[in-house]
C-alpha cells in the first residue's frame, strides 16, 4: 500500500473537514448575522462531508488516468454527484431525513441532487485538478514516517467520532419514529445525545413527513 499517498489523502480531509465548518459559519454570519457550527461528529469541529469530498477528488484528480482534462473532470463530477445521491438516498430511506434540498431547483432528482450544484462539483474538480501537484508537493513533508503514526492516530480518533455520530443520529431517527432502543450502544445514545442536544449539533438535518418517510 502506498502509505504516503494515504497520508496525504487524510491531510486533505483533515483541513477540509474543519475549514468548510468555518467557511460556512463565517457565510452564516454573512447572510443570517448568527454563527452556524456545521458539524457531523459528536466531538470537536469537524464536518466529513467536506473532508470526504475534498479527500474523493484529490484522490481521483491523482490516480484517474485520463489524458483529457475535459473528461477527467466529466468523470470527477459524476463520481461526485453519484455520491452525493447516494448519501441522500440513505439519509432518506434508512434514517427518514434529509440534511440538503434541492426540490425547488430546475431539473433536480429527488431533491437530493440538482445540475447547479453539480456544476459547482466541476468546478471544484477543474480546481483540484489544476493545484493537484503543488498540493502534493506540499503535502510531501507530512509523509515521513514519524507523522504516519500521527496520521493513523488521528483517523483512528476520525472514524469512531463519526461511528459515534451515526450512533445517536440513528438513534435520535428511530425515537422520532417512535421505536425504542434494543441495544445498549442505542440506550446510551438515548441517555447521552437526546433530541435537544443532537437537533442543535446537526443543525440542519431534518425529518421527513410521513408521506415522504421509508421509515
Amino acid at each position: 500500500m502506498d502509505w504516503s499517498f494515504c497520508d496525504k489523502v487524510f491531510y486533505i480531509g483533515l483541513v477540509a473537514g474543519i475549514l468548510g465548518v468555518a467557511i460556512e459559519g463565517v457565510f452564516c454570519v454573512m447572510k443570517y448575522h448568527r454563527w452556524e457550527s456545521h458539524v457531523t461528529t459528536v466531538w470537536g469541529w469537524y464536518n466529513i462531508v467536506y473532508g470526504l469530498g475534498a479527500t474523493v477528488l484529490y484522490a481521483l484528480s491523482v490516480k484517474l488516468n485520463i489524458p483529457s482534462l475535459f473528461w477527467k473532470i466529466v468523470v470527477m463530477t459524476v463520481i461526485v454527484t453519484a455520491v452525493e445521491l447516494g448519501a441522500g438516498l440513505v439519509l432518506k430511506h434508512w434514517l427518514g431525513m434529509k440534511a440538503w434540498d434541492y426540490s425547488n431547483r430546475p431539473l433536480n432528482v429527488a431533491g437530493l441532487i440538482c445540475p447547479l450544484f453539480s456544476l459547482g462539483w466541476a468546478a471544484m474538480s477543474l480546481g483540484v485538478c489544476l493545484v493537484c501537484d503543488r498540493l502534493t508537493a506540499w503535502l510531501e513533508p507530512l509523509t515521513i514516517p514519524e507523522l504516519h503514526v500521527f496520521a493513523a492516530v488521528m483517523f483512528a480518533v476520525l472514524i469512531v467520532d463519526f461511528a459515534l455520530a451515526m450512533i445517536c443520529v440513528f438513534r435520535w431517527s428511530r425515537r422520532h419514529y417512535g421505536k425504542p432502543a434494543l441495544t445498549v450502544a442505542g440506550t446510551i445514545a438515548d441517555k447521552y445525545a437526546p433530541d435537544e442536544w443532537i437537533s442543535n449539533r446537526f443543525i440542519e438535518w431534518r425529518f421527513l413527513d410521513e408521506k415522504e418517510s421509508m421509515c
